[in-house]
């Protein structure tokens, strides 16, 4: 009877996990949600404009990843091989990279093929600002192509390190470089976590990993299996990388497409450990529907005071959050308008501005903020540059614009929950149900009003102590004289007033 009950339980899980559910979508387009719901907002970005081939001498045909530094704009694009490089304030064309020269201006010739060196489908750049360096991840080569900053001439060729380990094949997507010149980039497909190179080119390490989810179906067929069967099932790729970037304190950011991850955001220390702040409970579009996020993303860019934004290719979206994991706001959409995506490749911070790439399409939107987002970016950067006031003014701003932007009210409280004004910052706390904020806010605001009561509150505790200890006496005394004990010991002999007669 227990396997029979087992077996139709077994049944009923499967028959509720294959059973197709309508996920319904929230139908809006400029939204936001907290622990309140999903409320309406006011646009945070608008589309300024589109930089497709028609602004430069040569073709474009895909944006497969985009840099900013130095002041130039950076586009891999492994259609035609290059790496075009735009003009970071006007958008105007400076120059293309496929031909690779030395410093001195000349074709470098590959001794052992005796060919010109040529860039063969880079599908990632970055620069360095610290080494003033350009790195191109030359994916159909299986190298790393290392340029000068000012005159892109060749300083080095990274190809697979002797000392390299693992399954995974050196054919890197995406790249960055912390201000050592240590190398992270990320392979498609790899299930062994992003690769890191010391800055000479050497093998380091893998670093970091995702965790695959484990459906029911899999937990219950564990159930029934052997134990050799179990073994055989014991090997479970976890799902890879798809974007990686880098915060100015060295933290490593990425993103995995794979809904067969467990997380889908991550923000790496060091060890390796995933310390990303996750105040909503997910990332992404959200359902109605058991409030799942169906969002794939392919790129994550990171400013320099915290602020992220994911690009989302199943929605065609962008997702800007702030540093404690709040969404700030959203925009983007599928579709073939202008400033729509069609198969969303490629996203960078310019200043305040989104750069986001279109690899279907060819083409590269720029979005920049309205009012609301400005301010909304403004007071993120004063808070986390330490400048209380000013933040605490553009949050109230941000509020002015859309009062339904539950991270402002999070921001005030936070920014007066720095400046110890703790009864303020529990009204901000209660309008953003932001409540782990409203715990330390209430920790600060408790220990004040012991602080200021305590003399008082000595006093009364050393009267109670002191009238406990009175009573306790008394009925000590009370007892001991029922019991016999004080009237003995008060008892007398006696006296002789004069000696006895014999």
């Amino acid at each position: 009877m227990k396997k029979l009950r087992t077996m139709i339980c077994g049944v009923l899980v499967l028959a509720l996990l294959t059973t197709p559910v309508q996920a319904e979508r929230t139908g809006r387009f400029n939204y936001t949600w907290g622990p309140d719901g999903i409320n309406d907002t006011v646009a945070g970005f608008t589309i300024a404009r589109v930089i497709d081939e028609s602004h430069m001498p040569i073709p474009m045909e895909r944006v497969d990843d985009v840099a900013i530094g130095g002041g130039r704009v950076f586009i891999a694009d492994s259609g035609t091989g290059r790496v075009n490089v735009l003009d970071a304030v006007d958008y105007s064309f400076i120059t293309s990279i496929r031909l690779i020269r030395d410093e001195d201006g000349r074709i470098v010739i590959i001794e052992e093929t005796n060919e010109q060196l040529m860039l063969d489908s880079p599908e990632g750049v970055f620069f360095s600002e610290g080494l003033n360096r350009l790195y191109i991840a030359d994916t159909g080569a299986e190298r790393i192509v290392v340029l000068d900053g000012d005159t892109f001439g060749l300083i080095d060729i990274i190809t697979r390190p002797d000392n390299m380990v693992g399954h995974t094949a050196f054919r890197p997507s995406r790249l960055v470089v912390d201000a050592s010149g240590r190398i992270t980039f990320v392979v498609s497909g790899s299930f062994e976590g992003m690769v890191v190179l010391e800055a000479d080119g050497s093998f380091a390490r893998y670093f970091g990993t995702t965790r695959p989810f484990m459906s029911p179906v899999e937990y219950l067929w564990r159930s029934f299996a052997t134990q050799e069967q179990r073994q055989q099932m014991a090997l479970t790729f976890a799902p890879a990388f798809t974007c990686v970037a880098i915060d100015p304190d060295g933290f490593i950011f990425a993103v995995t497409a794979d809904n067969a991850s467990q997380e889908t955001v991550f923000r790496f220390n060091a060890r390796g450990d995933n310390v990303i702040r996750d105040e909503m409970g997910a990332f992404g579009e959200l359902f109605i529907v058991g409030g799942l996020s169906m969002s794939e993303f392919v790129s994550v860019g990171v400013t320099d005071f915290g602020v992220y934004a994911l690009l989302d290719r199943t929605f065609g979206r962008v997702f800007v959050y702030d540093f404690d994991g709040y969404l700030i706001t959203l925009f983007g959409q599928l579709g073939d308008a202008r400033g729509d995506l069609r198969d969303p490749s490629a996203l960078a911070w310019n200043g305040y501005d989104i750069l986001v790439g279109d690899r279907a399409m060819g083409v590269l939107n720029v979005y920049t903020p309205t009012r609301f987002g400005m301010a909304a970016l403004t007071a993120n950067q004063a808070y986390h540059e330490g400048r209380w006031e000013e933040a605490n003014r553009y949050f109230r701003e941000a509020v002015s614009l859309n009062a339904t932007f539950n991270s402002a009210y999070s921001g005030i409280g936070r920014n007066l929950l720095m400046q110890r004004r703790y009864s303020e910052a529990l009204y901000y706390f209660r309008l953003s149900i932001d409540m782990d904020g409203y715990s330390r806010a209430w920790a600060g605001r408790r220990g004040e009003i012991i602080e200021r009561w305590f003399p008082l509150i000595a006093v009364i505790v050393v009267a109670l102590a002191a009238l406990i200890i009175a009573s306790e006496a008394r009925y000590l005394k009370k007892s001991r004289y029922q019991d016999g004990e004080i009237g003995a010991a008060k008892t007398k002999r006696p006296k002789r007033w004069g000696r006895r007669s014999t």
